[in-house]
């Protein structure tokens, strides 16, 4: 369509008998913005001729404000979610604060009952605060909407027949949602389901983003399409089926398909690229389009995979996190480093700063061996790779000694292998931020560490020990600023004499080993044993160094501290909910997380304790998407726990790499919304990787989460 000929307008000067054909698109111009060129020579608009356009610009001036106010109100639309979730956050911190059950009441102890008679006592004052603060807030920002839309003059349009719009329903609203949260005085259960209804769509709308981030992988297949690859390419094209439903399977990630179809150099087509398929979801498509690719001949043994890697890494649209190219060749790439055959008219090619550049967008590579040809060509990658310390980003499979009818099986098993390590959810240790820099190999936790040298509750007889005398402190979250910042967890320790309750134990004439007994992630593990005979793991900063304060050790217990109260929480929830369902048959473990002790040696040496028990270490999940997967009871407690943080904190925290022995958990790590509680918090990575994962084994978890009225949160 001619978009110029839909504009037919008479220039606006009454004395000109043209159309109007230029547009002024001056800020500060304030004549007329249409005009012909009878204007232009009498001298209007000359002073800015450089803000003159065509008449048909106008089309584009129009997509160009359209998107802009699009823009803004997508984020006013965002500002204002932001304010919502903040205002239930607060309802939540409310009745957190003062609304005790019956039952809870009846669990407290002296201390507790006294914290909680002192907060409540005031809540008065708290209330006179708080209504007046919102009274002025919501009067200034009522006003400054008003005014907002008195800027608009919408009345003053003449193109457009607004509506009339009540500038009282505002009020209405709030009456509406006052009364709504006012539900809670009157039931708590029912205020509790009520409160997860109107946080349900925030959430939801936060893990489908989480699933759009993380819940997709991009695969490429590049296939060699040359004559002698003519029986193996029916092959690739049975297996894309079966290689989606694996990928599917392992993962619970979407797979998202393209493939590069190519020859040597001399066989490129005219437009200088290799047939290519972009990403999509569409099996059938990917499956025509390797049937329709035409087979070409080539001149030597050796052909460009080197070409055909770079065009898949710069001609594709890679969008997703986590990426797999599948090389399905019976020939080497050019290069004589990469093969031992006479002939190669590239003989001086080299494929290694390709491969660079796949480590660098962290494609991981599976190199499909079908004969003795390829051999070297997958020594040498796994050299190249070795030398840059990636070889978790190669993936060598040897099918040459399978059937060609038994490939397609070969190469779906081989995808399924190579997606579980593209999203890493088969790895358990913990991730931090400074192992994603460096590329540390020592993942453990201290207990975790320990326990996988082996028997060391008789250590005194294996290793060298010595006498210490330590005065002993126990160290807990005062109650009430726990509750203060159940969903501002960042700020517990800010003000450590007033946010831990420090109890002095007493003095304690232990043994201990002289040298450390085990080495953590970042600590120096050391076995210490008491006069009853007891057990502790002692530890203090990698390089025989100490902690120089007892608040710089307590911060380093700040997350094991936090979940003490948090588990403690959970565990009120599930016994509640029971109670109030009558479910008196069901039972679940009694988990906790056991004393943080701090351990003073002298003025400025201090170290952490905690009790050793007998068992198993198990790790239930950790802080990036590895989830057990065993149907025990522990196992359900643990994950349906992590998901409860998730969703008790309206998305803004994750307790992750839940771990321990027995009912006896350590060590866990917070995965926040902004990623900077300490440096094992992934941030939204974190919980958006433990998720995905969570959505394909939430059945572990779904007995707590149903009894907890979270379970159609997924």
């Amino acid at each position: 369509m001619n978009q110029s000929s839909d504009l037919d307008i008479k220039c606006p000067n009454p004395e000109h008998n043209k159309n109007a054909i230029l547009v002024c698109f001056d800020e500060s111009c304030t004549g007329q913005r249409l005009y012909c060129h009878q204007c232009v020579k009498i001298g209007i608009h000359v002073s800015h001729l450089e803000y003159q356009e065509e008449l048909p610009f106008i089309f584009e001036h129009i997509k160009c404000v359209e998107k802009e106010s699009s823009c803004l109100i997508d984020r006013i639309n965002k500002q204002m979610a932001l304010i919502d979730q903040n205002f239930y956050l607060l309802i939540d911190g409310i009745r957190s604060k003062y609304q005790i059950s019956k039952q809870q009441l009846l669990k407290l102890n002296s201390e507790q009952l006294n914290s909680f008679l002192s907060i409540s006592i005031n809540f008065r004052q708290f209330e006179s605060k708080i209504q007046n603060l919102l009274d002025q807030l919501t009067n200034k920002f009522s006003n400054q909407i008003q005014q907002l839309l008195i800027d608009l003059h919408l009345s003053e349009l003449s193109y457009h027949q607004i509506p009339q719009i009540n500038l009282n329903i505002s009020d209405e609203l709030n009456q509406n949602r006052y009364q709504i949260n006012n539900l809670g005085y009157n039931q708590r259960i029912g205020d509790k389901i009520q409160e997860n209804k109107m946080i349900k769509e925030i959430m939801m709308k936060k893990q489908q983003g989480f699933l759009e981030e993380y819940g997709k992988l991009d695969i490429c297949y590049v296939i060699d399409c040359t004559k002698s690859m003519e029986p193996y390419i029916e092959q690739v094209r049975g297996c894309i089926q079966e290689s989606f439903t694996a990928v599917k399977l392992k993962t619970n990630r979407n797979p998202i398909l393209s493939s590069i179809a190519y020859y040597d150099i001399e066989q490129k087509p005219e437009n200088g690229k290799y047939h290519q398929f972009e990403f999509s979801n569409n099996i059938q498509d990917l499956r025509n389009f390797i049937q329709e690719v035409p087979i070409v001949g080539g001149r030597d043994i050796p052909e460009d995979v080197r070409g055909a890697l770079e065009q898949m890494i710069t001609n594709l649209k890679w969008k997703n996190k986590f990426k797999v190219a599948i090389l399905i060749t019976d020939s080497p790439c050019h290069g004589r480093k990469y093969h031992n055959f006479p002939g190669d008219f590239h003989k001086d090619d080299d494929i290694t700063e390709t491969l660079h550049r796949l480590i660098e967008q962290q494609i991981i590579l599976i190199g499909f061996n079908l004969n003795d040809k390829t051999i070297k060509m997958y020594q040498q990658f796994q050299k190249i790779y070795e030398a840059k310390n990636a070889e978790d980003f190669f993936v060598y499979v040897d099918a040459s000694g399978f059937e060609i009818k038994k490939l397609a099986q070969q190469i779906a098993e081989s995808l399924g292998r190579a997606s579980v390590n593209a999203t890493q959810i088969n790895l358990k240790g913990t991730k931090s931020k400074k192992q994603f820099k460096e590329s540390s190999k020592n993942n453990d936790c201290a207990i975790e560490a320990l326990f996988k040298v082996g028997d060391f509750y008789n250590f005194e007889k294996q290793s060298k020990v010595v006498n210490n005398l330590f005065t002993v402190l126990n160290v807990t979250i005062n109650d009430s600023v726990f509750v203060e910042n159940l969903l501002s967890i960042n700020q517990i320790g800010k003000n450590p004499q007033k946010d831990y309750l420090i109890k002095v134990e007493g003095q304690w004439d232990c043994i201990r080993t002289e040298f450390p007994y085990a080495f953590g992630r970042i600590n120096d593990i050391y076995l210490m044993k008491d006069k009853k005979g007891e057990i502790y793991l002692i530890k203090r900063p990698l390089g025989n160094k100490s902690y120089l304060s007892q608040y710089k050790a307590i911060k380093k217990c700040r997350s094991h501290l936090i979940c003490q109260h948090l588990m403690k929480k959970f565990r009120a929830d599930v016994e509640e909910a029971l109670e109030q369902k009558n479910c008196h048959n069901l039972k679940f473990p009694n988990v906790v997380y056991n004393d943080c002790l701090i351990l003073m040696e002298s003025k400025n040496k201090f170290w952490i304790a905690e009790r050793i028990f007998k068992g198993e270490f198990v790790k239930y999940n950790n802080n990036y998407g590895y989830i057990n997967e065993d149907i025990t009871e522990l196992n359900k407690f643990a994950q349906a726990f992590s998901y409860y943080t998730f969703f008790l904190s309206k998305g803004l925290y994750m307790i992750n790499d839940v771990q321990g022995v027995g009912i006896n958990f350590t060590d866990p790590a917070i995965n926040t919304s902004t990623g900077d509680f300490d440096d094992t918090d992934l941030g939204q990575e974190g919980q958006g990787m433990f998720l995905v994962n969570f959505q394909s084994k939430i059945g572990l978890a779904s007995e707590i989460l149903e009894l907890l009225n979270l379970q159609n949160e997924f």
